[in-house]
C-alpha cells in the first residue's frame, strides 16, 4: 500500500461542490493539528478505547467532508482495535492516520502542539 508523502499532492474533499460543506470545510481544517495533537498524546500512553472513540469520530467526519481515505485509515484503527490486535499494530494504523490527516489540503502543522512526536516535513 502506497503511503503519502510529503511530496505527495494534498488531499482534497470530494465534497468541495456542496457550497454547505465548502462553507465549513476552514473550520474543520483549522482543527486538525488539534486533532494531531491528541492522537499523538492518546498514542503515547497506549489508550486504545480512547483511541477507538477518535478513530469511530473521525471515520465519521471524513465521510461527512467527503475525504474517504481518512475514513478509511480511521475504520482501519477502529477495526485494529475492535479485533484487539497488539498495541504496536494499532500505533502504526495511528502513525498512519496522522500522516494522512497531515495530507489534507490546508493542513498547518504549525499548530500542532507535540511534545516529542514526529512533525511533517517541510
Amino acid at each position: 500500500m502506497g503511503m503519502a508523502t510529503a511530496d505527495a499532492q494534498p488531499l482534497r474533499s470530494s465534497l468541495l461542490g456542496d457550497p454547505e460543506i465548502r462553507e465549513l470545510m476552514p473550520e474543520f481544517v483549522a482543527d486538525l493539528p488539534a486533532k494531531v495533537s491528541q492522537l499523538a498524546a492518546i498514542l503515547e500512553r497506549a489508550d486504545v478505547e480512547t483511541l477507538r472513540r477518535h478513530a469511530h469520530q473521525l471515520k465519521g467526519v471524513g465521510g461527512t467532508f467527503g475525504f474517504m481515505p481518512l475514513t478509511d485509515a480511521a475504520e482501519k484503527l477502529e477495526l485494529a482495535i475492535a479485533e484487539g490486535r497488539n498495541i504496536d499494530e494499532v500505533a502504526v494504523l495511528g502513525l498512519r492516520l496522522m500522516d494522512l490527516i497531515r495530507t489534507i489540503d490546508g493542513y498547518d502543522a504549525a499548530n500542532e502542539s507535540l511534545t516529542g512526536g514526529v512533525r511533517k516535513a517541510a
